[in-house]
Protein backbone atom coordinates (compact mmCIF):
# COMPACT_ATOMS: atom_id res chain seq x y z
CA UNK A 1 0.00 0.00 0.00
CA UNK A 2 2.85 2.17 0.59
CA UNK A 3 3.84 2.42 -3.29
CA UNK A 4 0.26 3.77 -4.42
CA UNK A 5 1.06 7.31 -5.00
CA UNK A 6 -2.02 9.48 -4.68
CA UNK A 7 -3.69 7.92 -1.94
CA UNK A 8 -2.68 7.47 1.53
CA UNK A 9 -3.38 4.36 3.93
CA UNK A 10 -3.28 4.02 7.80
CA UNK A 11 -2.60 0.40 8.58
CA UNK A 12 -2.93 -0.67 11.79
CA UNK A 13 -0.77 -4.47 11.88
CA UNK A 14 -1.82 -7.28 14.37
CA UNK A 15 -0.20 -10.88 14.78
CA UNK A 16 -3.54 -12.25 16.21
CA UNK A 17 -6.92 -12.40 15.29
CA UNK A 18 -8.00 -11.25 19.44
CA UNK A 19 -5.60 -8.40 19.10
CA UNK A 20 -7.79 -7.11 15.93
CA UNK A 21 -11.18 -7.71 17.55
CA UNK A 22 -10.01 -5.44 20.33
CA UNK A 23 -8.51 -2.69 18.41
CA UNK A 24 -11.83 -3.07 16.33
CA UNK A 25 -13.80 -2.24 19.15
CA UNK A 26 -11.74 0.81 20.46
CA UNK A 27 -10.23 2.49 16.72
CA UNK A 28 -12.84 3.68 13.84
CA UNK A 29 -11.59 1.26 10.99
CA UNK A 30 -12.83 1.86 7.31
CA UNK A 31 -12.09 -2.07 6.09
CA UNK A 32 -10.44 -5.16 7.24
CA UNK A 33 -7.34 -6.94 5.30
CA UNK A 34 -7.43 -9.98 6.72
CA UNK A 35 -4.89 -13.05 6.47
CA UNK A 36 -6.72 -16.17 6.72
CA UNK A 37 -3.78 -17.95 8.28
CA UNK A 38 -3.58 -16.15 12.12
CA UNK A 39 -1.93 -17.84 14.92
CA UNK A 40 -4.92 -18.24 17.29
CA UNK A 41 -7.53 -18.26 13.84
CA UNK A 42 -7.13 -20.45 10.72
CA UNK A 43 -9.30 -20.95 7.67
CA UNK A 44 -13.08 -19.76 6.97
CA UNK A 45 -13.44 -19.20 10.69
CA UNK A 46 -11.04 -16.48 10.31
CA UNK A 47 -13.42 -14.69 8.06
CA UNK A 48 -16.53 -15.58 10.10
CA UNK A 49 -15.37 -14.29 13.77
CA UNK A 50 -13.92 -10.82 11.99
CA UNK A 51 -17.46 -10.60 10.55
CA UNK A 52 -19.29 -11.06 13.53
CA UNK A 53 -16.75 -8.48 15.32
CA UNK A 54 -17.40 -5.78 12.54
CA UNK A 55 -20.50 -6.51 10.30
CA UNK A 56 -20.57 -2.87 9.30
CA UNK A 57 -16.47 -3.35 7.79
CA UNK A 58 -15.51 -4.69 4.43
CA UNK A 59 -13.25 -7.65 4.85
CA UNK A 60 -10.61 -8.48 1.98
CA UNK A 61 -8.97 -11.46 2.63
CA UNK A 62 -5.00 -11.39 1.15
CA UNK A 63 -3.60 -15.05 1.77
CA UNK A 64 -0.99 -17.59 0.55
CA UNK A 65 -3.90 -20.28 0.24
CA UNK A 66 -4.64 -20.21 -3.82
CA UNK A 67 -7.91 -22.04 -3.66
CA UNK A 68 -10.48 -21.40 -5.38
CA UNK A 69 -12.82 -22.84 -3.26
CA UNK A 70 -11.87 -21.05 -0.50
CA UNK A 71 -12.13 -18.01 -1.57
CA UNK A 72 -15.83 -18.53 -2.96
CA UNK A 73 -16.30 -19.91 0.86
CA UNK A 74 -14.98 -16.18 2.08
CA UNK A 75 -16.69 -14.17 0.52
CA UNK A 76 -20.04 -16.58 0.98
CA UNK A 77 -19.19 -15.83 5.01
CA UNK A 78 -18.64 -12.30 4.11
CA UNK A 79 -15.53 -10.92 2.39
CA UNK A 80 -16.03 -8.88 -0.25
CA UNK A 81 -13.15 -9.79 -2.12
CA UNK A 82 -10.43 -12.56 -2.05
CA UNK A 83 -6.25 -11.54 -3.06
CA UNK A 84 -3.41 -14.17 -3.36
CA UNK A 85 -0.21 -12.88 -1.32
CA UNK A 86 2.09 -12.03 -4.51
CA UNK A 87 0.29 -12.02 -7.24
CA UNK A 88 -0.67 -8.43 -7.72
CA UNK A 89 0.93 -5.08 -6.08
CA UNK A 90 -0.29 -2.23 -4.02
CA UNK A 91 -2.27 -0.71 -6.99
CA UNK A 92 -4.72 -4.00 -7.22
CA UNK A 93 -4.79 -4.45 -2.90
CA UNK A 94 -5.60 -0.51 -2.88
CA UNK A 95 -8.58 -1.38 -5.71
CA UNK A 96 -9.30 -4.38 -3.70
CA UNK A 97 -9.49 -2.23 -0.72
CA UNK A 98 -11.79 0.47 -2.54
CA UNK A 99 -14.18 -1.46 -3.87
CA UNK A 100 -14.56 -3.87 -1.31
CA UNK A 101 -15.49 -0.18 0.52
CA UNK A 102 -18.14 0.31 -2.10
CA UNK A 103 -19.90 -3.30 -2.42
CA UNK A 104 -19.85 -2.85 1.35
CA UNK A 105 -21.53 0.49 1.69
CA UNK A 106 -23.78 -0.76 -1.14
CA UNK A 107 -24.70 -3.72 0.50
CA UNK A 108 -26.01 -1.96 3.62
CA UNK A 109 -27.88 0.37 1.75
CA UNK A 110 -29.86 -2.45 0.25
CA UNK A 111 -30.23 -4.18 3.38
CA UNK A 112 -31.65 -0.91 4.91
CA UNK A 113 -33.39 0.02 1.79
CA UNK A 114 -34.61 -4.11 2.32
CA UNK A 115 -35.99 -3.20 5.56
CA UNK A 116 -37.42 -0.09 4.67
CA UNK A 117 -39.87 -2.39 2.28
CA UNK A 118 -40.12 -4.94 4.63
CA UNK A 119 -41.79 -2.67 6.92
CA UNK A 120 -44.27 -1.37 4.51
CA UNK A 121 -45.25 -4.36 3.33
CA UNK A 122 -46.04 -5.13 7.58
CA UNK A 123 -47.78 -1.48 7.83
CA UNK A 124 -49.61 -2.40 4.61
CA UNK A 125 -50.07 -6.12 5.45
CA UNK A 126 -52.12 -4.69 8.79
CA UNK A 127 -54.15 -2.38 6.60
CA UNK A 128 -55.27 -4.85 4.17
CA UNK A 129 -56.34 -6.69 6.74
CA UNK A 130 -58.27 -4.21 9.15
CA UNK A 131 -59.62 -2.89 5.53
CA UNK A 132 -60.96 -6.70 5.00
CA UNK A 133 -62.66 -7.18 8.47
CA UNK A 134 -64.36 -4.02 7.79
CA UNK A 135 -65.38 -5.66 4.76
CA UNK A 136 -67.09 -8.36 5.97
CA UNK A 137 -68.62 -6.64 8.71
CA UNK A 138 -69.98 -4.69 5.91
CA UNK A 139 -71.28 -7.31 3.95
CA UNK A 140 -72.65 -9.15 7.26
CA UNK A 141 -74.85 -5.69 7.67
CA UNK A 142 -75.66 -5.85 4.09
CA UNK A 143 -76.98 -9.57 4.29
CA UNK A 144 -79.02 -8.85 7.52
CA UNK A 145 -80.49 -5.70 5.78
CA UNK A 146 -81.30 -7.51 2.95
CA UNK A 147 -83.53 -10.72 4.65
CA UNK A 148 -84.68 -7.72 6.73
CA UNK A 149 -86.20 -5.47 3.94
CA UNK A 150 -87.26 -9.18 1.96
CA UNK A 151 -89.28 -10.14 5.53
CA UNK A 152 -90.98 -6.94 5.26
CA UNK A 153 -91.68 -6.73 1.79
CA UNK A 154 -93.24 -10.18 2.43
CA UNK A 155 -95.23 -9.14 5.15
CA UNK A 156 -96.45 -6.13 3.28
CA UNK A 157 -97.24 -8.42 0.57
CA UNK A 158 -98.64 -10.84 2.15
CA UNK A 159 -100.85 -8.84 4.77
CA UNK A 160 -102.02 -6.65 1.86
CA UNK A 161 -103.11 -9.13 -0.44
CA UNK A 162 -104.75 -11.28 1.81
CA UNK A 163 -106.58 -7.98 3.35
CA UNK A 164 -107.43 -7.58 -0.72
CA UNK A 165 -108.44 -10.58 -1.07
CA UNK A 166 -110.95 -10.95 1.97
CA UNK A 167 -112.50 -7.45 1.36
Amino acid sequence: LAEVGGESFHVTHVELLAEAVSCLTRDPFEAILLDLFLPDSRGIKTVVRAAAAAPHLPIVVMTGLDDEATAVEAVRKGAQDFLIKGNGDGRLVARAIRYAMERKQLEQQLRTLNETLEQRVVERTAVATRRAGQLQVLAAELTRTEHRERRRLAQILHDHLQQLLYA
